[in-house]
């Protein structure tokens, strides 16, 4: 029952973090980018969360994730109004590069074939 319960808290910050980061963030360097939440993963005490994030497009990758983190403490207040939970989670955020892997491993398929 508890696992039920952390899944859709999990889907429902998914969801949430990515409105916030591509409506409510004001920053030059995140506006008018594709930032993609790819998965969160939420400890079981609800303490912790890790958000695996896609930038498409964009090569500065690591300057994005690094103002995601330094804007953490905004999207926990704007969460904290938005979801009814008891606490915020820590949010990390993690450069995820599944997707690139992927369009990689298929170019070399093409090429075999």
């Amino acid at each position: 029952m508890k696992l039920l319960r952390l899944k859709k808290i999990e889907k429902l910050f998914k969801k949430e973090i990515s409105i916030i980061i591509n409506y409510d963030i004001d920053n030059p360097i995140i506006k008018n980018k594709i930032i993609i939440i790819s998965q969160v993963h939420i400890s079981l005490n609800l303490n912790n969360a890790k958000i695996f994030v896609t930038v498409l497009n964009d090569n500065n990758y690591k300057n994005i994730i690094y103002m995601l983190q330094k804007s953490n403490l905004y999207i926990r207040n704007i969460l904290k109004k938005r979801i009814k939970i008891r606490n915020i989670p820590k949010l990390n955020f993690i450069y995820d590069d599944s997707s690139k892997k992927g369009n990689r491993i298929l170019k070399l398929l093409k090429k075999i074939n």
